[in-house]
Protein backbone atom coordinates (compact mmCIF):
# COMPACT_ATOMS: atom_id res chain seq x y z
CA UNK A 1 0.00 0.00 0.00
CA UNK A 2 0.86 3.64 -0.35
CA UNK A 3 0.07 6.21 2.40
CA UNK A 4 0.52 9.96 2.79
CA UNK A 5 3.25 11.10 4.48
CA UNK A 6 5.37 14.31 4.73
CA UNK A 7 6.59 17.18 1.71
CA UNK A 8 10.04 17.27 3.61
CA UNK A 9 12.81 14.94 2.66
CA UNK A 10 13.31 13.45 6.25
CA UNK A 11 11.20 11.55 7.57
CA UNK A 12 11.19 7.77 9.70
CA UNK A 13 9.14 4.72 10.47
CA UNK A 14 8.55 2.39 12.29
CA UNK A 15 6.79 -1.18 12.70
CA UNK A 16 5.52 -2.59 15.77
CA UNK A 17 5.85 -5.80 17.58
CA UNK A 18 2.37 -6.72 16.79
CA UNK A 19 3.28 -6.94 13.42
CA UNK A 20 0.13 -4.44 12.92
CA UNK A 21 0.85 -1.08 13.75
CA UNK A 22 2.95 1.07 11.78
CA UNK A 23 4.06 4.82 12.98
CA UNK A 24 5.32 7.04 9.98
CA UNK A 25 6.09 10.98 10.10
CA UNK A 26 3.15 12.63 9.11
CA UNK A 27 2.25 16.48 7.41
CA UNK A 28 1.99 18.78 10.22
CA UNK A 29 2.33 16.54 13.07
CA UNK A 30 4.67 14.49 14.43
CA UNK A 31 3.65 11.30 13.36
CA UNK A 32 0.69 8.87 12.63
CA UNK A 33 -0.50 5.37 13.63
CA UNK A 34 -1.77 3.61 10.93
CA UNK A 35 -3.15 -0.03 10.93
CA UNK A 36 -0.78 -2.32 8.58
CA UNK A 37 -3.84 -4.49 7.79
CA UNK A 38 -6.51 -2.12 6.74
CA UNK A 39 -4.63 0.68 5.91
CA UNK A 40 -6.61 3.10 8.27
CA UNK A 41 -5.30 5.90 10.14
CA UNK A 42 -5.73 5.14 13.78
CA UNK A 43 -4.21 7.77 14.89
CA UNK A 44 -2.60 11.33 15.42
CA UNK A 45 -0.04 12.80 17.17
CA UNK A 46 0.22 16.14 17.77
CA UNK A 47 -0.91 18.82 15.58
CA UNK A 48 -3.44 19.91 17.54
CA UNK A 49 -4.14 21.82 21.02
CA UNK A 50 -1.45 22.54 23.22
CA UNK A 51 0.62 20.03 22.14
CA UNK A 52 0.40 20.83 18.51
CA UNK A 53 3.75 20.81 15.94
CA UNK A 54 4.06 21.11 12.54
CA UNK A 55 7.71 19.21 12.65
CA UNK A 56 6.85 15.83 11.30
CA UNK A 57 9.31 13.74 12.91
CA UNK A 58 13.33 12.58 11.71
CA UNK A 59 13.68 9.38 14.03
CA UNK A 60 10.13 7.52 15.36
CA UNK A 61 10.52 4.51 17.97
CA UNK A 62 7.86 2.61 19.12
CA UNK A 63 8.51 1.17 22.49
CA UNK A 64 8.49 -3.78 22.63
CA UNK A 65 5.28 -3.57 24.03
CA UNK A 66 4.19 -1.08 21.18
CA UNK A 67 2.69 1.42 24.29
CA UNK A 68 4.70 4.21 23.29
CA UNK A 69 6.23 5.87 20.77
CA UNK A 70 8.95 8.58 20.78
CA UNK A 71 9.97 11.15 17.85
CA UNK A 72 12.41 13.61 17.45
CA UNK A 73 12.78 15.78 14.44
CA UNK A 74 14.96 16.72 12.45
CA UNK A 75 14.78 20.39 13.22
CA UNK A 76 15.62 20.63 16.58
CA UNK A 77 13.84 20.61 20.27
CA UNK A 78 13.15 18.01 22.66
CA UNK A 79 12.19 14.18 21.91
CA UNK A 80 8.81 13.60 22.64
CA UNK A 81 6.74 10.49 24.04
CA UNK A 82 2.98 9.65 22.99
CA UNK A 83 0.34 6.68 24.02
CA UNK A 84 0.13 5.33 20.56
CA UNK A 85 -3.23 3.88 21.57
CA UNK A 86 -5.00 7.51 22.17
CA UNK A 87 -1.76 9.87 20.42
CA UNK A 88 -2.16 11.54 24.11
CA UNK A 89 1.42 13.20 24.88
CA UNK A 90 2.81 11.26 27.69
CA UNK A 91 6.00 13.27 28.23
CA UNK A 92 8.87 16.01 26.97
CA UNK A 93 12.06 15.34 27.21
CA UNK A 94 14.48 18.23 27.79
CA UNK A 95 13.05 21.64 26.59
CA UNK A 96 16.98 23.07 26.26
CA UNK A 97 18.73 19.98 24.14
CA UNK A 98 17.99 19.61 20.68
CA UNK A 99 17.25 15.61 20.12
CA UNK A 100 17.96 14.23 16.85
CA UNK A 101 17.11 10.45 17.85
CA UNK A 102 15.96 8.56 20.29
CA UNK A 103 15.57 4.33 21.31
CA UNK A 104 13.94 2.33 24.34
CA UNK A 105 15.93 -0.16 25.97
CA UNK A 106 15.05 -3.96 24.62
CA UNK A 107 12.44 -4.44 27.88
CA UNK A 108 10.66 -0.81 27.10
CA UNK A 109 11.68 0.17 30.74
CA UNK A 110 13.77 3.29 29.36
CA UNK A 111 14.11 5.69 26.55
CA UNK A 112 17.95 6.76 25.89
CA UNK A 113 17.53 10.37 24.43
CA UNK A 114 20.56 12.42 22.99
CA UNK A 115 20.83 15.56 23.37
CA UNK A 116 23.12 18.97 22.86
CA UNK A 117 24.00 22.23 22.68
CA UNK A 118 26.39 24.17 20.40
CA UNK A 119 29.07 23.46 23.70
CA UNK A 120 28.46 20.01 24.68
CA UNK A 121 26.45 16.27 24.27
CA UNK A 122 25.12 13.86 26.41
CA UNK A 123 22.33 10.86 26.66
CA UNK A 124 20.06 10.96 28.90
CA UNK A 125 17.53 8.11 30.28
CA UNK A 126 13.68 8.64 30.68
CA UNK A 127 11.99 6.08 32.25
CA UNK A 128 8.32 5.15 31.11
CA UNK A 129 6.96 8.56 32.86
CA UNK A 130 9.78 10.69 32.05
CA UNK A 131 11.84 10.86 34.87
CA UNK A 132 15.41 11.41 33.94
CA UNK A 133 16.97 8.36 35.66
CA UNK A 134 20.45 8.41 34.24
CA UNK A 135 22.79 10.52 31.98
CA UNK A 136 26.18 9.58 30.05
CA UNK A 137 28.04 12.97 28.83
CA UNK A 138 29.87 12.17 25.47
CA UNK A 139 33.70 12.87 25.10
CA UNK A 140 34.33 16.96 24.61
CA UNK A 141 34.20 18.50 21.46
CA UNK A 142 31.56 15.73 20.19
CA UNK A 143 27.95 15.80 19.60
CA UNK A 144 25.93 12.49 19.70
CA UNK A 145 23.86 11.93 16.52
CA UNK A 146 22.03 8.61 16.44
CA UNK A 147 21.51 5.51 19.35
CA UNK A 148 20.39 2.06 19.24
CA UNK A 149 20.37 -0.62 22.13
CA UNK A 150 21.90 -3.98 21.39
CA UNK A 151 19.15 -6.83 22.17
CA UNK A 152 20.43 -7.69 25.13
CA UNK A 153 20.62 -4.14 26.14
CA UNK A 154 23.96 -3.99 28.07
CA UNK A 155 25.56 -2.03 25.17
CA UNK A 156 24.14 1.00 23.34
CA UNK A 157 25.94 2.29 19.99
CA UNK A 158 25.87 6.11 19.56
CA UNK A 159 26.97 8.00 15.93
CA UNK A 160 28.68 11.28 16.66
CA UNK A 161 29.82 14.38 15.03
CA UNK A 162 32.55 16.86 16.27
CA UNK A 163 31.06 20.19 17.68
CA UNK A 164 31.44 23.09 15.12
CA UNK A 165 33.23 20.93 12.53
CA UNK A 166 32.04 18.69 9.91
CA UNK A 167 31.26 15.02 9.97
CA UNK A 168 34.10 13.13 9.29
CA UNK A 169 35.37 9.53 8.84
CA UNK A 170 37.49 9.73 12.08
CA UNK A 171 34.61 10.74 14.32
CA UNK A 172 32.09 8.01 13.84
CA UNK A 173 30.72 5.27 15.90
CA UNK A 174 31.52 4.62 19.69
CA UNK A 175 30.11 1.42 21.22
CA UNK A 176 29.27 1.99 25.35
CA UNK A 177 28.78 -0.54 27.83
CA UNK A 178 25.37 0.29 29.60
CA UNK A 179 24.61 2.27 32.23
CA UNK A 180 28.47 2.73 33.04
CA UNK A 181 28.48 4.65 29.68
CA UNK A 182 32.27 2.93 29.40
CA UNK A 183 33.75 3.13 25.75
CA UNK A 184 34.06 -0.58 24.27
CA UNK A 185 35.10 0.48 21.05
CA UNK A 186 35.45 3.04 18.45
CA UNK A 187 35.07 2.60 14.65
CA UNK A 188 36.27 5.16 12.29
CA UNK A 189 33.15 6.14 10.35
CA UNK A 190 31.20 9.15 9.30
CA UNK A 191 27.32 7.99 9.89
CA UNK A 192 24.30 9.30 11.99
CA UNK A 193 22.37 6.27 11.48
CA UNK A 194 23.45 2.82 13.36
CA UNK A 195 21.49 -0.45 14.21
CA UNK A 196 22.64 -3.75 15.86
CA UNK A 197 21.45 -7.08 14.32
CA UNK A 198 19.08 -9.44 16.48
CA UNK A 199 22.20 -10.80 17.51
CA UNK A 200 24.15 -7.71 18.81
CA UNK A 201 27.37 -9.74 16.75
CA UNK A 202 26.63 -6.72 13.67
CA UNK A 203 26.60 -3.10 13.68
CA UNK A 204 24.89 -1.88 10.44
CA UNK A 205 25.52 2.31 9.87
CA UNK A 206 25.38 4.54 6.87
CA UNK A 207 28.10 6.11 5.35
CA UNK A 208 28.50 9.77 4.78
CA UNK A 209 28.29 9.31 1.34
CA UNK A 210 26.12 7.10 -0.98
CA UNK A 211 27.24 3.42 0.39
CA UNK A 212 26.73 1.91 4.04
CA UNK A 213 28.57 -0.86 6.10
CA UNK A 214 28.61 -3.81 8.01
CA UNK A 215 30.97 -3.92 11.21
CA UNK A 216 32.08 -5.86 13.92
CA UNK A 217 31.18 -4.46 17.56
CA UNK A 218 33.38 -6.42 19.30
CA UNK A 219 36.60 -5.67 16.83
CA UNK A 220 35.65 -2.26 15.71
CA UNK A 221 36.39 -3.80 11.82
CA UNK A 222 33.88 -3.59 8.75
CA UNK A 223 33.12 -7.00 7.59
CA UNK A 224 31.04 -6.06 4.44
CA UNK A 225 30.76 -2.49 2.44
CA UNK A 226 26.73 -1.96 0.98
CA UNK A 227 28.14 -0.16 -2.26
CA UNK A 228 25.07 0.91 -5.44
CA UNK A 229 23.31 3.54 -4.49
CA UNK A 230 23.73 6.94 -6.29
CA UNK A 231 22.55 9.28 -3.76
CA UNK A 232 23.18 9.53 0.47
CA UNK A 233 22.31 7.04 2.53
CA UNK A 234 19.55 8.43 5.24
CA UNK A 235 18.85 4.90 7.23
CA UNK A 236 19.50 1.09 8.01
CA UNK A 237 17.62 -1.29 8.89
CA UNK A 238 18.06 -5.40 9.74
CA UNK A 239 16.11 -8.26 9.19
CA UNK A 240 14.23 -10.01 12.02
CA UNK A 241 17.05 -13.05 11.37
CA UNK A 242 19.70 -10.65 11.10
CA UNK A 243 20.63 -12.18 7.53
CA UNK A 244 19.49 -9.22 5.45
CA UNK A 245 20.05 -5.26 5.37
CA UNK A 246 17.60 -2.67 4.00
CA UNK A 247 18.90 1.04 3.55
CA UNK A 248 16.71 4.06 2.76
CA UNK A 249 18.46 7.00 0.27
CA UNK A 250 18.40 10.01 -1.33
CA UNK A 251 18.53 8.30 -4.79
CA UNK A 252 14.47 7.18 -4.10
CA UNK A 253 15.21 3.87 -3.97
CA UNK A 254 15.35 0.65 -0.78
CA UNK A 255 17.98 -1.75 -1.20
CA UNK A 256 18.15 -5.03 0.10
CA UNK A 257 21.79 -6.62 0.75
CA UNK A 258 23.10 -9.61 2.74
CA UNK A 259 24.71 -8.89 5.79
CA UNK A 260 27.50 -11.51 5.68
CA UNK A 261 28.82 -10.72 2.30
CA UNK A 262 27.55 -6.87 1.14
CA UNK A 263 26.15 -8.22 -1.95
CA UNK A 264 22.94 -6.66 -3.34
CA UNK A 265 19.67 -8.62 -2.92
CA UNK A 266 16.48 -6.04 -4.30
CA UNK A 267 15.82 -2.93 -5.31
CA UNK A 268 12.78 -1.68 -4.76
CA UNK A 269 11.37 1.67 -6.38
CA UNK A 270 8.75 3.57 -6.56
CA UNK A 271 9.36 6.54 -4.56
CA UNK A 272 8.55 9.87 -5.89
CA UNK A 273 11.32 11.82 -4.49
CA UNK A 274 14.11 10.68 -1.96
CA UNK A 275 13.50 7.92 0.93
CA UNK A 276 14.02 8.72 4.47
CA UNK A 277 13.17 6.06 6.73
CA UNK A 278 12.66 2.07 6.28
CA UNK A 279 11.68 -0.45 8.89
CA UNK A 280 11.67 -4.16 8.22
CA UNK A 281 7.87 -5.62 10.64
CA UNK A 282 8.51 -8.27 13.05
CA UNK A 283 8.02 -11.46 10.58
CA UNK A 284 10.58 -10.03 7.92
CA UNK A 285 8.23 -10.02 5.33
CA UNK A 286 6.82 -6.87 5.61
CA UNK A 287 8.96 -4.04 4.90
CA UNK A 288 7.80 -0.30 5.27
CA UNK A 289 9.71 3.21 3.81
CA UNK A 290 9.16 6.76 4.21
CA UNK A 291 9.79 9.42 1.51
CA UNK A 292 8.85 12.64 0.48
CA UNK A 293 5.13 12.44 0.60
CA UNK A 294 4.56 8.71 0.49
CA UNK A 295 4.74 6.27 2.75
CA UNK A 296 5.21 2.86 1.39
CA UNK A 297 4.65 -0.83 2.10
CA UNK A 298 6.57 -3.88 0.48
CA UNK A 299 6.02 -7.15 0.62
CA UNK A 300 9.02 -9.87 0.76
CA UNK A 301 6.64 -12.90 0.78
CA UNK A 302 6.28 -14.38 -2.53
CA UNK A 303 3.09 -16.19 -2.17
CA UNK A 304 1.74 -12.69 -1.23
CA UNK A 305 3.57 -11.79 -4.47
CA UNK A 306 2.07 -14.03 -6.56
CA UNK A 307 -1.52 -13.57 -4.85
CA UNK A 308 -1.22 -9.60 -5.28
CA UNK A 309 0.02 -10.30 -9.30
CA UNK A 310 -3.06 -12.90 -9.93
CA UNK A 311 -5.49 -10.19 -8.20
CA UNK A 312 -4.54 -7.31 -10.75
CA UNK A 313 -4.12 -9.37 -13.71
CA UNK A 314 -6.35 -8.22 -16.88
CA UNK A 315 -5.35 -11.31 -19.00
CA UNK A 316 -3.71 -13.81 -19.89
CA UNK A 317 -0.59 -14.73 -21.63
CA UNK A 318 -0.83 -15.00 -25.32
CA UNK A 319 0.47 -17.82 -27.00
CA UNK A 320 3.72 -16.03 -28.15
CA UNK A 321 4.27 -14.53 -24.41
CA UNK A 322 3.91 -18.14 -23.02
CA UNK A 323 6.96 -19.32 -25.20
CA UNK A 324 8.85 -16.09 -24.87
CA UNK A 325 8.55 -16.01 -21.22
CA UNK A 326 7.67 -19.60 -19.69
CA UNK A 327 9.29 -21.85 -22.30
CA UNK A 328 5.95 -23.61 -22.67
CA UNK A 329 3.49 -23.70 -26.02
CA UNK A 330 0.70 -22.72 -24.34
CA UNK A 331 -0.72 -21.35 -20.49
CA UNK A 332 -3.52 -23.27 -18.57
Amino acid sequence: MTLPGPPGVFSAVDIGSDGRTMVASGEGVAGIVWDLVTGEQLVTLGGQGPDATDQPSSHIDLSPDGELVATAGSEGGPVRVWDARTGALVFTGDESAYTADAAWSPDGRVLVAIGSTRDEGWLTAFDRSGRPVHRIDEEPGFSPVGVDFDPTGGRLVTTRRPLGRMLTGHDGLVVRAWPSGQVLQRMAAASWAAVFDPDGHRLVANDFGTGAAVWDPATGERTASLSGHTGQVTDVAVHPEGHTVATASFDGTIRTWSSESGSPTLVLRGHHGPAGGVAFGPSGMVLASSGEGEIRVWTLDLDELIAIARGRLTRSFTDDECRQYLHVEQCS
